[in-house]
């Protein structure tokens, strides 16, 4: 069983039982598909992991050690095994205090850290503020990206359930004003934002151009704030 210890400060306030009896009950459902979830926050085993499996992409700069400065204090990433040992399923979470800045300001500050791997991207005539959103959003932020799972246990409807347990891992640990995601156009035409339980979402995220192409490549910009993600998940007494 996960265990997540809180050691953030934050006024969202949230019913610690409830959420972690959905936690547990996410958890449970997972695991009776003979997947095992673990809890990790050393990024070097992360990089070790994510560049061993040969068909997920290399990890993104913000999540790679040798790009970044994520670690135990400002990250946790979720390794899932099979009965036999085999490992099927990766995430991470970021957070990062953006208090006196915006979203679109980190970008615009910090490009390299979100690049595609493996794609040539021209930051300089990347859009990083076509999402209005990305103005607004600001405090503090957890971002969840990485989330692979291996072709074989995609059949069983698992991804929005992983996603929504590192959502709640979120909460629980660092009570973020926000959190969101980059998305591709096809997983959200899937309906995989909705599903791992953002409720927003933008399509011009980021615009990234890339070097000898007239199109840019775009990602949606998803989110949902803590308090959201809070209420939803324990209402507030009296609300269904």
């Amino acid at each position: 069983m996960l265990t997540v210890n809180n050691n953030q400060q934050s006024g969202i306030v949230f019913d610690k039982a409830i959420i972690g009896g959905r936690f547990i009950e996410l958890i449970s459902d997972i695991e009776r598909r003979g997947i095992h979830l673990e809890y990790l926050t050393d990024f070097e085993q992360f990089r070790e992991v994510a560049l061993a499996i040969s068909d997920k992409a290399d990890p993104t700069p913000i999540f790679d050690v040798k790009s970044s400065d994520i670690c135990s204090e400002n990250g946790f990433w979720i390794k899932g095994t099979s009965e036999t040992g085999e490992i099927v399923h990766l995430q991470a979470v970021r957070f990062d205090n953006l208090t006196g800045t915006t979203l679109a300001d980190h970008w615009q500050e910090n490009p390299d850290l979100y690049l595609l791997p493996g794609v040539d991207i021209d930051t300089q005539q990347t859009q990083f503020e076509s999402a209005p959103a990305s103005l607004e959003i600001t405090g503090t932020v957890c971002y969840h990206g990485e989330l692979w799972l291996e072709k074989s246990s995609r059949l069983f409807g698992l991804a929005p359930k992983l996603g929504q347990i590192s959502m709640l891992m979120s909460l629980m640990r660092f009570a973020p004003d926000y959190l969101y995601c980059l998305m591709i156009p096809k997983h959200i035409k899937r309906g995989l934002s909705v599903q791992y339980g953002f409720l927003h979402l933008h399509p011009y995220g980021i615009r990234w151009h890339i070097r000898g192409q007239d199109e840019s490549f775009d990602e949606y910009l998803v989110w949902i704030t803590g308090k959201e993600l809070a209420d939803i998940t324990a209402p507030p007494k009296g609300e269904c």
